[in-house]
This record gives C-alpha cells, structure tokens and sequence, in this order.
C-alpha cells in the first residue's frame, strides 16, 4: 500500500484483533483491524479460494487505512469512496500475488455476475447515493458498491491509463490527508 499510494503507513501502529462472532469479515480502525475469526483462522482443509479471499480481506481491510481512515468521507453518500478504493487497492495486492491471467478470471468471476445481477433489475441504484439519515447507512452497502463500482474502477484505469490514474490517486490521498472529502 505504501508503494502504491506513496504515502508511509499513516498511523503509529497496526494490530489485528480476532473476534469469534463478527458481523463483518473485518472492519477497519486507525492502528487496529478488527477481523471475525472464521474469515482470517482458516483450517487445514481450506481451499485455495478461501486462502485468496483471506488475503483480499486483509489487503482490504488494510488499505482502509488510507482510504477511510487517512482520507475518510465527508457523510455517508460518499461511503462508495473508501470501499472502492480498498477493494480496488486490494485487488491490485492479489494479482500481484496472483498473478494477472489468474487474477483477470477471479475478478471477472467475482464482480460481473453480482454486479449484472442487481445492476440490471428496476432495485439498481447508483454507486453514490443520497443519505439523509444516519440510521439507514447499512442500506448503502451491497453488490452495487463492492462489485459494480470495482469494474467502474478497472475501466476508469484502463481508460486513463495505469500510471496516470496511480498520480491522481496519489494527488487525491495528498490533498485530503486528515481530512474529509467528498
């Protein structure tokens, strides 16, 4: 994450927590992750799948640090920037673990069904979306911000170009740092 966004580490310290019961496979705190036990202990028949998907949650998880924690969102409407960015920085962590024919499948076979599925029904809903109450923010979360908005991104890359799009990444990290944005 350092090497991709340019920026050190942002925090004094890092730790991971397991908890048994978790809600969520993690969630992000600057200097701790929190992660449900089942999601990152995984037993001696765990499958390749399962190993990948552990080392995406972590990358996700971390790279929050940065996007969520160093930068985070103004309000809730703008919850799409720091998930996209994670799971888009993760990705970017496991193909490089991956490998890129490997890791164009898994994407492909992760993100495309989930985000047709919904995308294509009258229930679709933009990647930003209005909040007027605190309340309803779990609401904002589903396949459209973790799987359409991660394709959004790849063709955003695509279209821009690799390392432009790393500068502007790194240009937006720079300007918010410790601030909100939206």
């Amino acid at each position: 994450m350092e090497n991709l966004s340019g920026i050190a580490y942002p925090f004094q310290k890092i730790g991971f927590v397991t908890m048994p019961d978790f809600q969520f496979g993690g969630m992000e705190h600057p200097g701790v992750i929190h992660y449900k036990a089942s999601s990152l202990l995984l037993g001696e028949g765990a499958t390749v799948d399962q190993f990948i998907s552990r080392s995406n949650l972590i990358s996700h998880e971390i790279a929050h640090m940065w996007f969520g924690d160093l930068v985070t969102m103004k309000w809730f409407n703008d919850v799409w920037m720091k998930e996209v960015f994670a799971n888009f920085m993760a990705n970017k962590v496991t193909e490089k673990l991956m490998g890129t024919p490997t890791f164009n499948l898994r994407f492909l076979q992760d993100h495309y069904p989930a985000a047709y599925g919904v995308d294509r029904t009258r229930g679709a809903n933009p990647i930003r979306q209005q909040l007027d109450n605190l309340q309803d923010a779990g609401t904002m979360y589903g396949n459209i911000i973790y799987h359409k908005a991660p394709i959004m991104m790849m063709q955003l890359e695509k279209l821009m170009g690799p390392e432009p799009f790393q500068k502007g990444i790194r240009e937006y990290l720079k300007k918010y740092a410790y601030q909100n944005a939206t």
